[in-house]
């Protein structure tokens, strides 16, 4: 099941809308803050849960497409950690105007093997249990930095099981225009891993210096939102403003 909570601008500007994607164990709330920050940008958006969708990555992607033809047009798929790989295979199964993948998984690269893969997730796999997120060390270095109104919730361990195999990123044949958005202290993706992505897909890339993997989260989003915002604006054209150029010509209309 996928359900979402809108988040609506001050005054729209844009004709395409935002739809966020959480990553592992997290829930939607990840990205209000990043998502108001947007919306004071003129970006409506809608925070989608697909949490609640069993199995792996295609499925929950077919689950958000199929809810987001609901809407009068597709939006742009902002996906952070695993809910990249969501957007990326959403794109394969409807058309969106552009992708974003911000500090991405890649399946089965050491970094996203040591956080998806446990001991106990073969047993998850034959009883369909939820997995909790990991302890230790791996675990620490996965919750530093994550913003407190995020809840943690279990996942799915066919999700877990799917990225923690080395298989190849499916570039849509119809791509949209696509960046990935990578902090250089990511533990769980490398700066090569992240240039190999972007390479494979034909994204365009942005890694910012100092930042980790929560690039949704506090002070760092306002970095990588205002490289969002840019990269929208310049990559969707003017057609994208259309809305604000309706907003203008009343705006004017009323002051005569």
């Amino acid at each position: 099941m996928v359900t979402s909570t809108p988040v609506h601008p001050e005054g729209p500007r844009y004709c395409a809308s935002i739809a966020y994607l959480s990553g592992l164990w997290t829930g939607p709330l990840v990205w209000r803050a990043a998502a108001q920050y947007l919306a004071h940008r003129g970006w409506a958006g809608l925070l989608v849960d697909a949490s609640g969708v069993a199995g792996g990555i295609a499925a929950r992607a077919t689950a958000v497409v199929e809810y987001l033809r609901k809407l009068p047009a597709m939006p742009v798929l902002v996906g952070h950690d695993a809910g990249g790989l969501v957007a990326l295979a959403s794109a394969t199964r409807a058309e969106m105007p552009a992708v974003v993948l911000v500090a991405p998984l890649r399946p089965g690269a050491p970094g996203t093997h040591v956080l998806a893969w446990s001991r106990g997730l073969p047993w998850a796999l034959v009883r369909r249990r939820p997995v909790p997120p990991p302890d230790g060390a791996t675990g620490r270095a996965f919750l530093a930095g994550r913003p407190p109104e995020a809840a943690i919730t279990p996942e799915d361990p066919h999700f877990l099981s799917e990225l923690a195999r080395r298989t190849p990123v499916v570039r849509p044949a119809s791509m949209p225009p696509a960046l990935v958005l990578h902090g250089a202290r990511d533990p769980f993706l490398s700066s090569e891993e992240a240039r190999r992505l972007a390479t494979d897909l034909g994204a365009d890339l942005i890694e910012l210096e100092g930042q980790g993997h929560w690039l949704p989260a506090g002070a760092a989003w306002q970095r990588a939102g205002d490289q969002v915002h840019r990269w929208l604006v310049q990559r969707l054209g003017e057609t994208n403003l259309e809305l604000y150029g309706e907003a203008m010509a009343d705006r004017d209309s009323d002051d005569g």
